[in-house]
């Protein structure tokens, strides 16, 4: 579904971490959205969001995923929300903040 909504996507993996039976990895996504993407149409524009997986492992295999990513972010970076220019600006400072800590905390070695 969605390599037919952006041909172009690119996953880079920041950081995997296990511990027991669970696995987290921490990762970003980038492309453009070339078809419909969630029932948005198509709007060629680039996008970059940070996203995790929480995978719980059983007898070696995966038996849960649980999946976010900053769904807002993107939508806004297709063009699909639009905000008042001083929310934009608060959105994308927070977002920016998040990266900072990120680094920060070292999620990026």
């Amino acid at each position: 579904y969605m390599h037919r909504a952006v041909p172009d996507l690119h996953y880079d993996i920041i950081k995997i971490v296990a511990e027991g039976d669970e696995v987290i990895v921490w990762w970003i996504w980038t492309g453009t959205q070339e078809g419909e993407l969630f029932g948005f149409p198509g709007t060629n524009r680039p996008f970059r969001i940070f996203g995790t997986n929480l995978f719980t492992i059983q007898n070696g295999k995966i038996v849960n995923t649980l999946i976010t990513f900053d769904s807002l972010s993107m939508l806004i970076q297709l063009g699909h929300v639009d905000l008042e220019s001083a929310e934009k600006v608060l959105l994308m400072q927070y977002l920016r903040n998040i990266e900072k800590i990120s680094e920060d905390v070292g999620l990026y070695r």
